[in-house]
């Protein structure tokens, strides 16, 4: 399943991904696409996998997609082109800013 995270700027959209991907990144690649992908662990699955003893084993894995800020071209509007990246995602995950903006 990928899911696709969006949201206005400053809003805490990387603060989010990186929560759930356990990821944290540098500042270098600020504005970029970034992916990850994690295991998703089921007790159910391992009960079944003891009482079945399959050759391979596979668990769920859920993509996070946080499209950056560079995806825009230069003949494209900067929305339209987030918009075309996160049309492939399954589902998005609407981050809505709920703290008071500094300065």
């Amino acid at each position: 399943m990928k899911l696709g995270i969006i949201g206005l700027p400053q809003s805490g959209k990387t603060t989010v991904f990186e929560a759930l991907t356990i990821n944290i990144s540098d500042s270098a690649h600020k504005g970029e696409e970034r992916i990850s992908t994690i295991r998703v662990p089921d007790s159910r699955i391992d009960i079944l996998s003891e009482i079945y003893k399959p050759q391979k084993t596979t668990y769920a894995r859920v993509e996070y997609f946080l499209p950056g800020t560079a995806t825009a071209k230069k003949d494209h509007p900067k929305d339209q082109s987030i918009w075309t990246a996160a049309r492939d995602c399954d589902a998005l995950i609407h981050v809505i800013r709920n703290h008071t903006a500094m300065g």
